[in-house]
C-alpha cells in the first residue's frame, strides 16, 4: 500500500462555501462543503466531516469561539476583544474575522503560541484568516489577512 504525503495547496473561501486542496506529486484532493471529495487522477467519493462556516456574529468585548459548532468559524470584529477557545478537537481549526471600518486590539488565550511570536492585528476593512493546528494542549496559529 503505498502512503502518500499530503501538504495543504490551498484554502479559498468564495461567498459560503470553503474550498481546501491537498496534494503531493501525483495527486490533488479538493474537499467541497457539500462533502464531494475529488482526487485527480480519477477517484471521487464523499468525505464526512463538518465544513460548513458557522458564523458567531459580532464580537463585542469578548468572544468564545466554541469549536463543537464547526472547525471552520466567522465573527465580525466590533470593539477591542478577548477570545476564548473552547472544546477544540486535535487537528486544525479556521476562524475567519471580519475587520469593519474600525481597528480593534485581539487578545488571545495563553496556549496560543503564534509562528514567529506575531498574533493576528486587525486592518480596517480586512478579513483575518487565523488557522490554528490544536495538539491537545496548545494551538499553534498562523494568521493571514486579505480583502
Amino acid at each position: 500500500m503505498r502512503r502518500m504525503a499530503i501538504v495543504i495547496l490551498s484554502t479559498l473561501l468564495v461567498g459560503q462555501t470553503v474550498v481546501r486542496r491537498y496534494g503531493d506529486d501525483d495527486h490533488n484532493i479538493t474537499f467541497y462543503d457539500d462533502g464531494t471529495v475529488v482526487v485527480t487522477p480519477g477517484i471521487s467519493t464523499t468525505w464526512v466531516g463538518y465544513t460548513q462556516i458557522y458564523a458567531n456574529g459580532g464580537t463585542g468585548i469578548a468572544e468564545t469561539i466554541n469549536w463543537l459548532n464547526g472547525n471552520i468559524q466567522k465573527c465580525a470584529l466590533t470593539d477591542d476583544c478577548t477570545f476564548t477557545l473552547t472544546n477544540p478537537l486535535i487537528g486544525v481549526h479556521q476562524l475567519f474575522i471580519n475587520v469593519g471600518m474600525f481597528t480593534y486590539s485581539m487578545t488571545w488565550p495563553a496556549n496560543v503560541v503564534w509562528r514567529d511570536s506575531s498574533a493576528p492585528t486587525a486592518t480596517a476593512n480586512r478579513m483575518i484568516l487565523c488557522e490554528f493546528y490544536y495538539n491537545g494542549t496548545n494551538y499553534y496559529g498562523k494568521w493571514g489577512d486579505y480583502y
